[in-house]
């Protein structure tokens, strides 16, 4: 087991609806966070955007990858990321069509190495 740190509970230095930080933490800037705490995981969620994927490759740190929903262009969006980030998961809450969905995008998941864990508290 790996101890790490995630994005969701730096919501308000990334920003949240309606209140944008003067200096929001960017997804390089938790990625530096977690070398400096000595953490061996950092999960990027959907609250924290990432613009340039290939700034955040690097091995010292288990790179996860978390969002919400299944449908197809969010699953895409996800495999494109995980070729170049190569994280070994990715957490989604499912949406109403997820079945459908996921079996579509499973090869492209299981080509890149990623698990897909499936989070479920709300509805589905």
């Amino acid at each position: 087991m790996a101890i790490g740190i995630g994005s969701w509970p730096y919501g308000w230095c990334i920003g949240v609806k309606d209140y944008p930080p003067p200096e929001p933490l960017t997804a390089p800037g938790l990625l530096a966070r977690a070398k400096e705490f000595g953490v061996g995981v950092v999960q990027f969620a959907e609250n924290i955007r990432i613009d340039d994927p290939e700034s955040l490759r690097q091995s010292e740190i288990t790179i996860e990858l978390g969002t919400r929903g299944t449908d197809s262009e969010t699953l895409l969006h996800f495999s494109k990321l995980a070729r170049i980030l190569n994280p070994r998961l990715l957490r989604t809450l499912p949406g109403p069509d997820a079945e459908r969905s996921i079996r579509k995008m499973l090869p492209a998941f299981a080509e890149a190495g990623v698990r897909l864990a499936l989070e479920n508290y709300e509805k589905y």
